[in-house]
C-alpha cells in the first residue's frame, strides 16, 4: 500500500485526551481517507477474490488501534520515587501528549472511518488468514487486529535497524535520562493494560523481521 501520497488526507493534530471538538469532528469525518478510492478498491478486490491460503498486506504505518490514554501514572510515580514523582506530576500532560502523538498521529487510527470499512469487510466476507506486515514505527509489535465483533487479521510490525526508538528518543532529553527505565516501563505497562489485543512488543531493540509462512 501507499499510505503517504495516494489519497491521504491531511493528518488531524491533537486527537488525544484533550482533543477539541473540532479535532474530534475532523478525525471522525467519514470522507477522510488514508488511501485513495482506486487503491482501496484494488486492495479489497484482491482480498476478496484471492484463492491463496494466505493474504499478506504490505503496509506502511500501524494499522491496529492502540490506546495509550491514560498513561499508567501509578506505575510511573512508584518507579521514580517520591522526589521525582513530585517533579513529574505537572509534566504528565506533556508526557501523555508525547505518547498520544506517537500512537494516534501518523497511523491508521488517524483515519478511523476507512480502517473501520476495511475491518468490516474482512469480518463479513469469507476472507481468512490475513496478515498485515508493517514498518515505520521503529519498534516491534504483534497484534490481533480487532474487527466489529471478532479479530479479523494479525499484524506484525518490524523494528528499525538504525532509526531511533523510544529509549533513544526519550533518552535524548537530558533531564529524563535519570528516570529513563521508569519511563520505558510506563510505556510497557500502559500498552499491556489498555490493549488486550497486543500480544507482544519491544520498544527498545533494533533489528529486522522474518515472517515464515
Amino acid at each position: 500500500l501507499d499510505t503517504r501520497l495516494d489519497g491521504r488526507d491531511i493528518q488531524v493534530q491533537g486527537v488525544g485526551e484533550g482533543a477539541s471538538q473540532a479535532s474530534k469532528d475532523s478525525l471522525n469525518d467519514p470522507a477522510r481517507t488514508m488511501i485513495s478510492e482506486t487503491q482501496y478498491a484494488w486492495l479489497t478486490n484482491g482480498l476478496t477474490t484471492s484463492t491463496s491460503t494466505w493474504r499478506v498486506i504490505g503496509n506502511q504505518v500501524m494499522f491496529t488501534p492502540v490506546d495509550v490514554t491514560p498513561i499508567d501514572t501509578a506505575y510511573l510515580f512508584n518507579a521514580v520515587g517520591p522526589l521525582f514523582a513530585a517533579f513529574l506530576r505537572p509534566q504528565v500532560p506533556t508526557l501523555q501528549g508525547v505518547f498520544e502523538l506517537a500512537f494516534y498521529g501518523d497511523v491508521w487510527s488517524n483515519y478511523p472511518a476507512q480502517r473501520s470499512a476495511l475491518t468490516q469487510l474482512l469480518e463479513r466476507t469469507p476472507v481468512t488468514n490475513t496478515v498485515i506486515v508493517t514498518g515505520d514505527f521503529h519498534c516491534a509489535f504483534a497484534f490481533d487486529v480487532p474487527g466489529p465483533t471478532k479479530n479479523v487479521a494479525v499484524e506484525f510490525m518490524t523494528p528499525s535497524i538504525s532509526a531511533s526508538n523510544f529509549d533513544e528518543n526519550l533518552g535524548s532529553v537530558a533531564f529524563l535520562q535519570p528516570i529513563l527505565p521508569a519511563l520505558l516501563g510506563t510505556v510497557d505497562t500502559t500498552l499491556r493494560k489498555l490493549n488486550p489485543h497486543l500480544k507482544w512488543h519491544d520498544i527498545t531493540e533494533h533489528g529486522y523481521e522474518l515472517v515464515d509462512i
